[in-house]
């Protein structure tokens, strides 16, 4: 995502030019959320998915993305029958008639379907910061929809009117030619249409101070057991404290700076790492009741178990020479076993002892210790992360958007007792560095022979502007 703060003159990428903050999205929209975060909404098959940035100082562009959320019929949320089209999102001031309770109210336009058809809009009660402080509260339990089309229609949008109504704009084929041309509707609305009257426009209801209503329940929530562990991505203990203590100085004096600090912290805390000096265990988060650690059945062969106290269940986790921030995973009951790289599509990962043939390994953590292995040199590119199929047996690519939506992508990256004796390593240079730094692909992962200056492109494994 791109913002400017000088009306345009310059524009910077929203978190750095390395983050994608809905991996394979397209078409996305972008709006504010009464706390000042950044929600994106981009479309999909089958709804939206939705992601956001947090704020920890607006002043200089500073802050983090969350986990990607699916919108669907599955969570309640969103739904595009058979078809991802474009819409738009839009936040409105309300108050709730039935009880007079002010709040916000999120609206999302996209085609109902079945394919592209039946455009309309849905609309979402935002009234705590619960509803709005991740994806997933922002993607679960939509309140309601109006139909606006009947017939064939795709794209919208809309917009806040100076009349406190909204303007409704879509495409259409009112006159029936089959896809062979759209018309362009208009339609003006107020709240209580879309609605059917359960809400208002409300223009005094203020976003900070409904943020401050609810923040000590999402700090108690941050500093739970959930959160705080000895599992990789886990907050450590001393990061509770830190939470706490500024979570004090905001509720003190609450200010929009306050809040921001205090997302500061809660970004930049501690959190349990991985480190050479020991073995560690990967457990699978979406099968088997969470019993399954990844294992060396031989030298060659990458599987499951549940003995996770078998020295073939555990694993050194080494950085790579090039950069410290990419890994091999060393087995310890074979020691020249390393996992391999993602194949194609239901394809078996297997362990590899030529260092050339090694995957590596990008690891991302929640802080509910959540990991997703991210290979950056997979077979398909679409598919990067290390999954556990249906049969409990084989590691295959797949995706990873979010626990929600691809639960067996997610490891728990647990601390053995056992001591690898490694206290620091100097590693050869990777063998494939220098064409690896060279190589140029596209945003879709294609191969680029001449790149064209001004546009974004991957080298390295990072996002590069030419």
């Amino acid at each position: 995502m791109l913002y400017s703060d000088d009306f345009g003159k310059t524009w910077l990428f929203l978190g750095g030019c390395d983050e994608s903050p809905v991996p394979g999205g397209d078409e996305p929209k972008a709006e504010e959320l009464p706390d000042g975060s950044i929600l994106l909404s981009s479309r999909c098959t089958g709804g939206r998915n939705f992601n956001i940035f947090t704020f920890s100082d607006t002043r200089s562009g500073q802050g983090t993305w969350g986990q990607v959320a699916f919108s669907g019929s599955g969570n309640k949320g969103v739904t595009a029958l058979s078809n991802a089209c474009n819409g738009e999102v839009l936040l409105v001031p309300v108050t709730r008639k039935k009880d007079k309770k002010t709040m916000f109210l999120l609206l999302q336009s996209l085609p109902f379907g079945s394919g592209r058809a039946n455009v309309g809009i849905y609309y979402k009660a935002l009234e705590s910061l619960a509803d709005y402080r991740t994806p997933d509260a922002i993607a679960k339990d939509w309140d309601g929809r109006h139909q606006s089309s009947y017939i064939s229609s795709a794209y919208s949008t809309m917009t806040w009117q100076k009349n406190n109504t909204i303007g409704f704009v879509y495409e259409e084929d009112t006159y029936g030619t089959s896809g062979g041309g759209y018309t362009i509707i208009y339609k003006n609305y107020s709240i209580e249409q879309i609605t059917d009257s359960a809400f208002t426009y409300n223009p005094s209801v203020n976003g900070d101070s409904l943020t401050a209503l609810d923040m000590g329940a999402v700090v108690d929530d941050v500093t739970s057991t959930d959160n705080v562990g000895t599992i990789v991505g886990q907050y450590t203990p001393e990061a509770a404290r830190l939470v706490n203590d500024a979570y004090s100085e905001y509720a003190a004096h609450p200010s929009r700076q306050q809040y921001e600090r205090l997302n500061g912290i809660i970004g930049s805390a501690p959190r349990v790492k991985m480190g050479l000096e020991r073995y560690y265990t990967l457990r699978n988060y979406g099968r088997g009741a969470k019993r399954y650690a990844l294992y060396a059945n031989n030298a060659t062969e990458l599987s499951v178990s549940t003995n996770r106290k078998a020295e073939k269940a555990m694993w050194c986790i080494v950085p790579t020479a090039d950069d410290p921030e990419v890994f091999y995973l060393v087995n310890k009951a074979h020691p020249k076993s390393m996992v391999g790289p993602t194949l194609a599509v239901e394809k078996r990962t297997v362990l590899t002892s030529n260092p050339k043939e090694a995957g590596r390994y990008r690891i991302v953590s929640t802080t509910q210790g959540l990991s997703k292995l991210q290979c950056l040199n997979p077979t398909n590119a679409t598919y990067p992360f290390l999954h556990l199929a249906g049969d409990n047996v084989r590691i295959v690519p797949w995706l990873a958007s979010s626990p929600a939506n691809n639960a067996p992508s997610f490891w728990y990256i647990e601390p053995t007792d056992v001591m690898t004796g490694i206290e620091h390593i100097t590693l050869p240079l990777n063998p494939n560095a220098a064409e690896a730094a060279e190589a140029c692909y596209d945003l879709g992962g294609r191969a680029i022979q001449q790149p064209q200056k001004g546009q974004v492109y991957i080298k390295g494994g990072k996002k590069h502007v030419e």
